[in-house]
């Protein structure tokens, strides 16, 4: 399964929890004053709150205010022991029976499924071994690949021992954090509950060297992509590239909205928005020999069997708003732009012609056909631009696979997923397999 997993901090992890689709809550937590951790993202800009007002002002109240699916809460423990005892008290008093806390059967072959944890919030960080109490604890956020010399590196050396305490391990069942050694040793000793954590910049190597191999861990193993450390300001990787190799979960910073994040919460609508989404069956089923970098030597990516043709009509468009909704300036010249986003394969680009001094009611009647070889995995993206700002005047995005055929409205949103009322395109959808 897809999971729709966030990385945020500071104040504006209460208004997230409270109104997003969201599944994965990763939280960065540090030793804070008077013994009491505090959560933000390590050498970033963001803001510093107890994790205490996380759990009891977010969690707490409004995890399942969306869903009642369960809730994976991945901590990035940077904590001493001491605090770390205070972090698990803080878990269970504050969340009681929401806590999932039944200990894993070491010879668990396959995780539960959602809908035998409803209700229920588990908790993913690296736990104590047997017999041990201290475990080599990498902290993800400052690894080695992050640094190329563009950035001072942390104080922290990568591999410093760390204690483990036994309350927070004693919580940890079902997403147990390993550190990812490589493919032939996962397949050989991993288990279906523990799960790896990769940078972008690792991950998009293991892509482009082990693409294969890459998907064929995510049939076995959960693993999640977090962003690079290097982005100081909390931007955004592409997710696109993750999805394709079947990695479920893709950890945005939504501090910052913008395109990936845009792209995310469309992906995540489906399955009625409920934050899981069956990952498509050429990315559970490894006989089918899906390549994500075929492209790269021109094989065939799997049987033409799955290729569909997208007929997309853009006819034409209704109250185009002026850049950022203004009432003054221009007269805006719309066009609009069609992307296909997927598979490298798959990628591609068309628009329409401009309509000039027009945004009430411009036309366009323009027929865009696309070729898809895997639309298991392609988002359409549609954007309304202004050709004299160059600028985006409304967007809608959602996955091929929920097109709907026929004569359609399309009600376009800014990038926070806003929609600019009451501007719409009306267009056209066939589908041919």
């Amino acid at each position: 399964m897809f999971i729709s997993s966030i990385a945020v901090s500071g104040l504006d992890f209460v208004r997230q929890v409270k109104f997003r689709e969201l599944i994965c809550y990763v939280v960065d937590c540090w030793d804070g004053p008077e013994d009491d951790p505090i959560v933000y993202h390590g050498y970033t800009l963001t803001t510093k709150i107890l994790f205490r007002d996380i759990i009891v002002d977010a969690i707490k109240p409004y995890a399942f205010h969306v869903s009642s699916y369960p809730v994976i809460l991945s901590l990035e423990n940077h904590c001493s022991e001491k605090q770390q005892e205070v972090l698990a008290r803080h878990l269970a008093e504050v969340l009681g029976e929401q806590l999932y806390t039944d200990p894993v059967d070491e010879n668990l072959e396959f995780l539960p499924s959602p809908e035998t944890l409803m209700g229920k919030i588990i908790v993913k960080a690296k736990k104590m071994k047997s017999n041990l109490k201290t475990s080599v604890h990498e902290y993800e956020s400052s690894s080695e690949e992050e640094y190329d010399g563009e950035m001072e590196k942390p104080v922290t050396t990568l591999k410093e021992k760390k204690t483990i305490s036994e309350g927070l391990s004693n919580l940890v069942n079902l997403c147990q954090g390993i550190h990812f050694q490589d493919f032939e040793t996962s397949k050989l000793t991993g288990k279906c509950y523990e799960m790896a954590s990769f940078s972008e910049a690792k991950s998009e190597k293991l892509i482009a060297t082990k693409g294969v191999e890459f998907v064929e861990y995510n049939t076995r193993q959960l693993s999640r992509i977090y962003p690079s450390a290097k982005r100081t300001s909390s931007s955004n990787f592409k997710p696109i590239q993750f999805w394709n190799v079947g990695c479920q979960m893709v950890a945005l910073n939504y501090q910052t909205g913008k395109k990936p994040v845009f792209i995310n919460e469309a992906k995540f609508k489906q399955n009625g928005g409920c934050g899981y989404i069956l990952k498509p069956e050429i990315l559970r089923d490894i006989s089918l020999n899906y390549d994500p970098n075929a492209i790269q030597d021109d094989r065939q990516v799997l049987s033409p069997l799955y290729q569909k043709t997208l007929r997309l009509e853009i006819i034409s468009g209704q109250h185009i708003p002026k850049p950022d909704q203004e009432f003054d300036g221009d007269i805006v010249d719309p066009y609009v732009k069609v992307k296909i986003l997927g598979h490298p394969q798959d990628n591609q680009t068309m628009k329409t012609d401009v309509v000039k001094d027009n945004g009430f009611n411009p036309r366009w009647d323009c027929e865009m056909k696309f070729s898809v070889k895997l639309p298991q995995l392609a988002m359409v993206h549609l954007i309304v631009k202004d050709d004299n700002k160059n600028v985006t005047l409304g967007t809608y995005a959602l996955p091929f696979e929920s097109l709907t055929q026929g004569y359609r409205h399309v009600y376009l949103m800014d990038y926070t997923r806003t929609f600019v009322s009451p501007a719409s395109l009306f267009v056209h959808v066939s589908i041919i397999s």
